[in-house]
């Protein structure tokens, strides 16, 4: 049994579990020091009255046991340690209501992840908040992570005629704070998965002699060795996104798409962003607009942005409560879902919670500090709230659109070849990957990994027995790794 402490990485760490078969216990979960003494304890981030498993924390364990068979889950009386035992992956038809204090994509992530490993293809209806500002967003999962998922699939499988296709459909938008939405998504079986590098040819980049169109080997998607390869990497072919709406005003979504087109066709023409205006029972039960983009550079790299309208927040008798400042379209927040997002927003799993001025990352503080809400902008500390209310508030949907562009600006300058995003599966893909075969990835990171990155590689070692060899290149970090030849057993259980 893996002996493992503290929450950050609980998703990512009971997806190893659960695709090595072997059990888990996970203690401390943010367990206070006691009060007369003894062990020193990981502190909490959370108030006294949420100490141990969180409500989306145990909803996620609940979605592992429907995608799961024989799967059981053992929580003590405090919340503060589980013990995990994994089961058969058996996939087939799945719904799951997820709580609005997340939002859908924190648990579609880890189910990307296992999806191709399972016993029958799967269809996963999951409802609840399609966007916030706090987790991935479903546009950035269907647009970015999908295509990265689809590279490490065999081609032969979307053509198979009892296969489901790979896709994540919207079916509702759905935003904060009554949720409402609702996305399908499907992923067919597969006994194992392929090496990037045997995946069919793509277009080369510009560069090479000069004649776009000549074949290479599709590896260069994820490490470009040709002369040239940064500025390679970094030229942006076009630009992609969808501006959304629900429940306001229809103007509201082309007032965000020509904000947004304006900032992008300054560096290049061909810029198209979508009006997705919800109406009905389309448009969830909470009235908000938002915005995601994509780039696709000449070497096929994708990355991704997007924002969310977030309600300015004050603090009103000691709780939190709405602002005068809630943006265009009448978006706002009841005083009791304020509340509990203050509580609740934090990132479990040291992940980036918002982006800075300045298009730094900010990351939940995995350190001792006391104040785990605490988050590092360069000029302080700050809390998730106080981030909110800083970041995330724009004052018309014009601000929205400019800072959605100005974010992925932003993530194409922080070069590499995979987006932020999707950096964690590619690593996991790559440990799964057949073995023998030695897999690159070349990502961006200012030089350093990431605290999330950084224990997510440690935990495969753990779980997986797959190390990875880091170097540094031209301001980028190089990942390099030999899969383990993982073999999806589930799929021949009869």
């Amino acid at each position: 049994m893996v002996r493992l402490q503290g929450h950050h990485n609980f998703r990512m760490r009971l997806v190893l579990a659960t695709l090595s078969g072997r059990p888990v216990r996970i203690d401390k979960i943010r367990q206070r020091p006691s009060p007369g003494g003894g062990d020193v304890v990981v502190p909490s981030d959370a108030p006294e009255d949420h100490t141990g498993l969180l409500d989306y924390e145990v909803s996620f364990l609940r979605l592992l046991e429907k995608v799961t068979n024989g799967s059981t889950v053992e929580i003590s009386y405090s919340g503060t340690a589980l013990i995990y035992r994994p089961g058969v992956i058996v996939g087939g038809k799945v719904e799951h209501a997820c709580p609005t204090s997340r939002a859908i994509g924190y648990f579609l992530e880890p189910l990307i992840a296992l999806s191709p490993f399972c016993k029958t293809p799967l269809t996963a209806t999951l409802t609840g908040v399609t966007n916030n500002n706090i987790d991935v967003g479903v546009d950035v999962l269907r647009t970015v992570t999908l295509p990265v998922l689809r590279r490490f699939l065999p081609e032969s499988t979307a053509s198979a005629g009892l296969q489901v296709p790979l896709e994540l459909k919207i079916d509702r938008r759905g935003l904060q704070p009554a949720g409402g939405g609702a996305v399908t998504f499907r992923c067919p079986t597969v006994r194992c998965l392929v090496s990037p590098s045997t995946l069919s040819t793509v277009a080369a980049p510009i560069g090479d002699g000069g004649r776009p169109g000549a074949p290479v080997p599709a590896h260069a998607v994820f490490a470009t060795p040709v002369a040239g390869a940064g500025a390679v990497r970094r030229a942006v072919r076009r630009v992609r996104g969808v501006a959304y709406a629900a429940r306001v005003a229809p103007a509201i979504a082309g007032r965000i798409a020509d904000a947004a087109r304006a900032v992008l066709t300054r560096f290049l023409p061909d810029v198209y962003v979508y009006l997705d205006v919800a109406r009905g029972a389309e448009a969830g039960l909470s009235p908000g607009y938002g915005c995601a983009l994509v780039a696709e550079s000449l070497g096929r790299h994708l990355h991704g942005a997007e924002c969310a309208a977030q309600p300015r927040r004050r603090e009103v008798g000691g709780a939190v409560g709405d602002g005068d400042g809630g943006g265009a379209g009448g978006v706002g927040v009841d005083a009791d879902g304020a509340k509990r997002r203050k509580i609740e927003l934090e990132r479990d799993d040291g992940e980036v919670v918002g982006q800075g001025d300045g298009g730094e990352d900010r990351e939940v503080s995995d350190g001792d500090a006391s104040d785990g809400d605490s988050v590092a902008d360069g000029a302080g500390a700050k809390t998730l709230d106080e981030l909110l209310a800083a970041t995330h508030t724009y004052a018309t949907p014009e601000d929205l659109g400019v800072r959605c562009a100005r974010l992925l600006l932003s993530e194409i300058q922080r070069g590499g070849c995979i987006d932020t995003t999707s950096q964690w599966l590619v690593m996991l893909m790559m440990a799964l990957g057949p073995e023998g075969d030695a897999t690159k990835v070349r990502i961006a990171g200012g030089g350093e990994l990431g605290s999330f990155l950084v224990q997510h590689l440690r935990d495969i070692k753990e779980f997986l027995g797959v190390e990875f060899r880091i170097v540094r290149e031209e301001g980028e970090i190089v990942l390099t790794c030999a899969g383990s030849g993982y073999v999806n057993v589930n799929k021949s259980v009869a």
